[in-house]
């Protein structure tokens, strides 16, 4: 953190600057990226190892410094604010070493009232010669999950409806 001191006549001001945390590499045990570090600037890759999570608190800003990635091999928790009209959480566990993908999709919505509605499901897939999935398959099994939890929030927010019942 940077500290900046200014003197006007007998008043001392005192003004922090939060400097960025510069993050690359592998998370090796269970690790917080706090707001008071924020912003996190990814500056290679980082690789989230099994049986580990990382959790990152409401409003934190991660950035990407260049074409680096985020692995998650082991658990990545990113939850939004309470006031926010819509949060949707996905969180994926995915080692390379199974042959199984278990999907957690939860979705938090507030804009007068509240929904909460969780899907866990585990899906067999069969892995490639290298322990990972193809790209395809990973896409027919996530965008129809996404769909739904978008279309929960949408019902929520009253931005779309259903109405029931037969016509005269």
């Amino acid at each position: 953190m940077i500290f900046s001191i200014f003197s006007l006549a007998s008043e001392t001001l005192f003004s922090a600057v939060n400097a960025a945390t510069y993050v690359e590499g592998p998370i090796i045990q269970d690790t917080v990226w706090t707001l008071v570090d924020s912003p996190f600037i990814v500056s290679e890759d980082v690789i989230i190892y099994p049986d580990v999570t990382l959790t990152i608190e409401p409003e934190v800003e991660v950035e990407f410094g260049g074409d680096f990635s985020l692995i998650v091999e082991g658990r990545l928790v990113a939850n939004g604010t309470t006031d926010s009209e819509g949060c949707c959480i996905l969180v994926f566990n995915a080692p390379r070493t199974t042959a199984q993908l278990s999907i957690i999709v939860t979705a938090n919505v507030t804009k007068n009232g509240y929904i909460s509605g969780e899907n866990k499901t585990t899906i067999t897939v069969t892995p490639e010669a290298g322990g990972g999935w193809p790209l395809m398959t990973i896409l027919l099994i996530v965008i129809p999950i996404v769909i739904v939890v978008i279309v929960l929030v949408l019902v929520k927010l009253k931005v779309i409806g259903f109405s029931g019942g037969e016509e005269p």
